[in-house]
């Protein structure tokens, strides 16, 4: 029961988390569309899709138990996405060091774009704000209007995110 309790507790507050970045990330106003500000990022993996129509900020890190059990079926949507070409994922790692971020990411034998959550550059994607619980996901638009945000799984439903 203990383990139970502690589990929606922690539930709850990754969904509280998820709805104070998703008030704070649509109080800003985008001013530069998202594949111009991820230019400026510092990639561990892949490569951005500057032509996608969607974006999803995917938080996610090595060391949480739920983050790795999404992980396999990500990265399987992540190669329709890719062959598709109108959404792209960017995975912000929160592992301890950009190094455990790109172990992160080459465990799944992904070319998924990768980044650490310690890049200061994160601040220039649109609407972008460090998640308080993993993992979790925001999507934006090309010009970076936050869309939904919360779970994981909104990757799974990609295509009715795209025209």
């Amino acid at each position: 029961m203990k383990n139970k309790l502690v589990t929606l507790l922690g539930l709850c507050c990754a969904t509280l988390a998820a709805t104070a970045v998703a008030d704070e990330a649509q109080t800003a106003e985008p001013t530069v569309a998202v594949a111009s500000a991820a230019q400026k990022l510092t990639l561990l993996n892949g490569k951005i899709n500057p032509d996608a129509q969607v974006y999803f900020y995917l938080h996610s890190a090595s060391w949480c138990g739920p983050c790795r059990a999404a992980m396999p079926g990500i990265v399987d949507i992540y190669k329709a996405m890719k062959e598709d070409g109108r959404a792209e994922i960017i995975l912000v790692s929160y592992d301890k060091t950009p190094e455990g971020a790109a172990e992160y990411i080459a465990h799944y034998q992904s070319d998924m774009p990768t980044v650490w959550a310690g890049d200061d550059a994160l601040s220039m994607l649109p609407s972008f704000a460090h998640s308080r619980g993993i993992p979790m996901v925001t999507v934006v638009d090309a010009q970076g209007k936050v869309i939904a945000q919360g779970a994981s799984t909104r990757i799974h439903q990609w295509k009715q995110y795209v025209k």
